[in-house]
């Protein structure tokens, strides 16, 4: 089976909400939690991949993936939290080094798609650093422990799938590249919301509103987080119409 040139990772539905929405989807294929669309954008041939959250989701989406459809390249985008002072919702960070927390391993980008990628942002306007990503296990939402994460792995950004996507793509032997936009800068504090949302990603609305019943202040931080979070969906979008004109 010839490979596919590109195939999009993402743990959200919500980070490639846009992309989707405009691409000619051919096939679908469900690997538990992951959807896998097969199909076309702008007639380029391309694998949209929503994986659901986490490092084990991640890691099974990106094996099946590549191991079934042989994409030539693998981009991971979504969601980040900002591990240095200076990273503003909507920036985003173009990964050269993935760092895995726990273990200390580090996993580098393909030079070249970082370079693509730094001259995509810039060619568009778009507000871009280069630097490492940090890969935990859990939600960070707190301030100090996002700047702590930064500070211990020399990385601008925080996340929970990267690492799981660089490792697959490495021992595959798949070049790959990792683009995330911030959603919470480092000094905002993310609410509690485990439970409010299910293991493909999208909100899941009786946690939600336990989650409610239990923190009450949690609500007020919903405005906040929608805002942050078209932000960074419009910054991921625009920079995937940018790839794919130079595709």
């Amino acid at each position: 089976m010839s490979g596919v040139p590109l195939a999009i990772f993402a743990a959200l539905a919500d980070e490639i909400r846009i992309m989707r929405s405009k691409m000619q989807i051919d096939e679908s294929v469900h690997v538990r939690p992951s959807r896998i669309d097969r199909g076309t954008y702008d007639e380029q041939d391309l694998i949209l991949v929503r994986t659901g959250i986490g490092q084990k989701a991640m890691s099974s989406a990106a094996s099946y993936c590549i191991d079934n459809f042989h994409p030539k390249t693998c981009l991971n985008v979504g969601y980040c939290g900002g591990a240095t002072p200076d990273i503003e919702t909507g920036d985003l960070i173009i990964s050269e080094r993935i760092v895995h927390d726990e273990t200390g391993e580090e996993l580098a980008c393909s030079p070249e798609l970082v370079e693509r990628a730094h001259r995509i942002c810039v060619d568009n306007n778009l507000r871009v650093s280069l630097g490492g990503i940090v890969t935990v296990d859990h939600v960070v939402s707190g301030p100090h422990d996002k700047a702590y994460l930064g500070t211990k792995n020399d990385s601008r950004a925080v996340d929970m799938e990267s690492f799981a996507f660089a490792k697959e793509c490495n021992d595959r032997g798949v070049q790959f590249v990792v683009v995330r936009a911030c959603l919470d800068p480092m000094d905002m504090l993310l609410p509690d919301l485990e439970g409010a949302v299910d293991e493909e990603g999208h909100t899941d609305i009786a946690g939600a509103v336990k989650k409610m019943i239990q923190k009450p202040k949690t609500i007020l931080a919903i405005p906040r987080i929608e805002y942050c979070a078209v932000q960074a969906r419009e910054a991921i979008d625009e920079f995937l119409k940018g790839l794919m004109r130079l595709s």
